[in-house]
């Protein structure tokens, strides 16, 4: 991976899955990691010049319920739940569809 766009749209070599809870831990604010926003999509990614780290976070699941919100949708659909281990993302979907 190069460092063009700040790690985005870059091929890559290779996958593996993370919790939002490691996520907090041992990447978000640490020294060579930096966080960007998708201005369209609205989601955060970490990227150290050679990991590039996609997430959901708080501030973009609350886009996500404000649109849902706007559109008058009838809810959301999760794909899956189990690296929201301490329902953190979770309860910001649950209190934005309130």
């Amino acid at each position: 991976m190069n460092n063009s766009n700040n790690g985005l749209y870059q091929t890559y070599g290779g996958a593996n899955s993370i919790s939002y809870k490691d996520i907090k831990a041992n990447y978000l604010n640490k020294t060579g990691y930096t966080r960007y926003f998708h201005s369209q999509s609205m989601v955060p990614w970490l990227f150290n010049g050679t990991i590039f780290i996609s997430y959901e976070d708080p501030q973009s699941i609350a886009y996500k319920t404000d649109y849902i919100k706007s559109k008058k949708l009838g809810g959301a659909m999760v794909w899956e739940l189990g690296q929201d281990s301490n329902g953190e993302l979770l309860d910001t979907l649950y209190n934005g569809l309130k």
